[in-house]
């Protein structure tokens, strides 16, 4: 009876290790909360209120990354963003359309992750064109999955050493969950003078703190708010400075519905580059060189090199791992490739109520 009963205790901490531990893989290395060190190239994933933010009509944008081939198994991480900017009226109202997808596959379990979340923003002028509010709303269904082959259970191991052929008593009901996740954002953008932009928001993810475990346990996403801002700085009529900045506070409680809230995850992340222009076709059709870096807290430094061509943009970076993983991944972290696409439609008159913003 009292081995059952351990047994029984066993199995259910492994379900929740399973969630907490594979699912979001530690907040020490931070590697699988889908934090891209080109985060400026997935503003959704950053914020719902920065779709649309942005000089023209519509943008797409993608990155992939591979990281902590040094240490394990890859983790390899594919996004896509699309928005579509609408006028409303002749006062400089926009409606933003779009989604996010991310792809996520990590570990020896092969946990992966797919979501698709849509996106719509509102834009109000506050000052003529010079400052926008924006506000938004982005929900969507999550999936997670995870290969069982790929796992090792205490049961297997015999004197100390992993036996393939023992089979676990391990019961995995399924190995596949879909949520409903839901997030909302404010921003506010424009200019402060003719040779500075800038934008700030607040955003809300997993508001509604969705069910997350393989199984009926009530182990719950624990809401993640995130502070943003950014700002361009032009020193002459083909040079400038841009700034990144992001803060990402996630709590992790147990609380007294047994719920298990599962996150604990405090990000800030940094950036900055130089950009020069080095053809100019027009105001909108550039070929530009940008170069810098950006600084994840405690955890890597990647520098970063974009080129733009008119209305596509290639951007490259790798993460110098600077945390207390180091000693096991040599400062080896992974490298993160973007491509960009931006553009204005013919068929619209929108200079007069393009969005005042931040460079790329």
């Amino acid at each position: 009876m009292e081995k059952q009963l351990k047994y029984n205790a066993a199995r259910q901490w492994g379900w929740v290790t399973i969630v907490a531990l594979l699912l979001f893989c530690g907040s020490k290395t931070q590697a699988q909360d889908l934090n891209f060190s080109q985060f400026y190239e997935l503003p959704l994933l950053r914020n719902p209120a920065l779709a649309g933010v942005f000089i023209g009509d519509i943008r797409i944008q993608s990155v992939y990354r591979n990281q902590w081939q040094s240490v394990t198994v890859p983790y390899r991480t594919t996004g896509l963003s699309a928005e579509v900017n609408f006028p409303v009226n002749d006062y400089g109202h926009y409606l933003t359309a779009g989604a996010q997808v991310l792809h996520d596959v990590a570990g020896d379990s092969k946990l992966t992750r797919t979501h698709i979340l849509p996106v719509l923003t509102y834009h109000v002028p506050l000052n003529g064109d010079q400052l926008y509010l924006s506000g938004s709303v982005m929900g969507g269904y999550v999936n997670n999955s995870f290969n069982p082959t790929g796992l090792r259970w205490d049961d297997q191991y015999q004197n100390g050493q992993f036996t393939p052929g023992n089979q676990t008593r391990q019961v995995l009901a399924q190995t596949g969950k879909n949520y409903f996740d839901l997030g909302a954002g404010l921003a506010l953008s424009g200019s402060l003078r003719e040779d500075i932009t800038f934008y700030a928001g607040v955003g809300l993810f997993h508001a509604n703190n969705p069910l997350i475990a393989f199984n009926n346990d009530a182990i719950r996403l624990g809401r993640k708010w995130a502070l943003n801002g950014g700002l361009t700085i032009e020193t002459s009529d083909w040079n400038r400075f841009t700034f990144y900045v992001d803060y990402f506070h996630q709590n992790a409680t147990s609380g007294s519905d047994s719920a298990i809230r599962v996150g604990g995850q405090k990000v800030a992340m940094l950036g900055g580059f130089y950009t020069t222009d080095l053809v100019t076709y027009n105001t909108d059709d550039k070929v530009s060189l940008s170069f810098g870096g950006m600084y994840r807290w405690a955890d890597a430094f990647a520098p970063v090199v974009r080129l733009e061509l008119k209305r596509m943009a290639v951007g490259l970076s790798y993460d110098i791992n600077t945390s207390s993983l180091t000693k096991a991944s040599g400062a080896r972290g992974g490298f993160e490739l973007t491509l960009a696409y931006k553009n204005a439609f013919n068929s619209r008159v929108l200079k007069q109520y393009r969005l005042k913003c931040v460079g790329f």
